[in-house]
């Protein structure tokens, strides 16, 4: 077989692990998330790999140490390494990981000049991406950047410098009807403005322009930085890879480098700390917290396609008749929630989804659980009165006829009196 190097990067979010050849050809790729857990997800990969042919094995600094005498290098040096493999004469390097973003500037030369980040504050990230696209109900932001790719209508404003923020224009522009598609572009282009804003990207000198890290993989963030920056952006097909395949080429141009073969003994085991506790872990005796069980719990899945919807029967409604009742919807960002109750304000059906940057297929979903629940008790739930909360109350509010539509504090405040009239702080 080919003799190969081994490079080893791992960050905040990500592993990669490659395989070069001498010439710096890539032969073999593994890029995974590892859940905060690096060094395990690290050995799983390598009790895997056979390591006969590998000559040399390097590393970041930001990687676990678990090959025997492996060379160590600097993690942005190898970075800057694996991109001039690709592309020799950059004026500059963004690299966008998945916590932390960065911009290396170079001389007409491609010589180093100066390197400008970001904060320790995550907005702007992949970690940022990765977390909206959980709350529009996404595996991860690969999913949400093939949605932005798709867009064919507007790219609505979205901040994406806070999350805070990122979450109240997501449903402000739910509320205005822009689709799933045109907010995950909103949330790309929000991204882009922030990394161009932060890093002063509006310098001619800068093209052209490598771009690496996990986030150059994400096609509509690269578009909407071509488009805000005007910058001649370069992305290279291995990108997210350049700090591993930095780090085995910086290997190969050691002058005094030596073969060297491995075997499976080479492979380091994890060392795992015991964690030393000083208090004893904190439980309920002060309290009588309620027991929130209705008298049947179940699943109900929508014929939408959208998330299954949780059901809690609180009173069994009875069977050949009517009732007059009462209904209120919380919509937010993250869940849609529904209670029907009767006239003396007793709970009778809870219902609970996730709102998943759709809340019209949501309150659907609640909708379609409700008319499920009449023809399973052939009972006719008569509606007297509706109401809506949470942070998409206009738009389902209007959209369903409510009779009330209430903020969400004074919901909260309205319901915790009715349940204890004393009450005096609501956290």
């Amino acid at each position: 077989m080919q003799k190969r190097i081994l490079g080893i990067d791992a960050g905040s979010v990500t592993v990669s692990v490659v395989e070069i050849a001498e010439d710096g050809t890539l032969i073999n790729e593994v890029y995974v998330q590892h859940f905060g857990k690096p060094a395990s997800c690290l050995h799983e990969i390598l009790s895997k790999k056979d390591l006969r042919d590998i000559i040399g094995v390097a590393r970041t600094s930001t990687a676990p140490d678990l090959i025997k005498d492996t060379i160590t290098y600097d993690s942005r040096i190898a970075m800057i390494a694996g991109s001039k493999s690709r592309f020799p004469s950059p004026r500059s390097i963004l690299h966008v990981g998945g916590e932390k973003f960065s911009l290396i500037r170079f001389d007409s030369d491609a010589n180093y000049k100066n390197l400008s980040s970001n904060t320790s504050c995550a907005a702007g990230t992949g970690g940022f991406l990765d977390q909206q696209a959980k709350r529009l109900d996404m595996k991860d932001s690969a999913e949400l950047s093939a949605k932005a790719l798709s867009n064919k209508g507007e790219t609505p404003k979205i901040a994406s410098r806070c999350s805070v923020f990122a979450k109240t224009d997501i449903i402000h522009r739910q509320q205005e009807g822009y689709s799933l598609e045109e907010i995950c572009d909103g949330l790309c282009r929000g991204l882009a403005n922030n990394i161009a804003d932060t890093l002063s990207l509006n310098d001619a000198g800068l093209s052209p322009m490598v771009f690496t890290g996990g986030v150059a993989r994400n096609l509509a963030v690269v578009k909407h930085l071509e488009d805000i920056t005007g910058l001649d952006i370069l992305v290279h097909k291995e990108a997210h890879l350049f700090s591993a395949i930095g780090a085995a080429q910086l290997l190969l141009e050691e002058p005094d480098f030596k073969e060297r073969k491995l075997t499976q003994a080479d492979l380091l085991p994890v060392r795992i700390e015991e964690k030393n506790y000083f208090y004893d872990p904190l439980e309920l005796t002060m309290s009588n917290y309620p027991d929130f069980d209705g008298l049947e719990h179940y699943d109900f899945p929508v014929s939408t396609g959208g998330t299954p919807i949780e059901v809690d029967i609180y009173q069994l409604p009875q069977q050949n008749t009517s009732s007059e009742v009462y209904m209120g919807i919380d919509i937010g960002s993250t869940s849609t929630k529904a209670i029907i109750i009767d006239k003396d304000f007793t709970p009778i059906v809870g219902l609970y989804t996730r709102t998943a940057g759709r809340p019209i297929i949501a309150t659907q979903g609640i909708f379609e659980a409700i008319d499920h629940i009449s023809h399973e008790y052939r009972h006719h739930f008569d509606f007297i009165s509706v109401a809506t909360t949470g942070s998409g109350r206009k738009f389902i509010g209007k959209l369903v006829g409510a009779d009330c539509i209430m903020d969400e504090i004074s919901a909260h405040a309205r319901a915790a009196v009715d349940l204890d009239p004393d009450i005096d702080t609501i956290i």
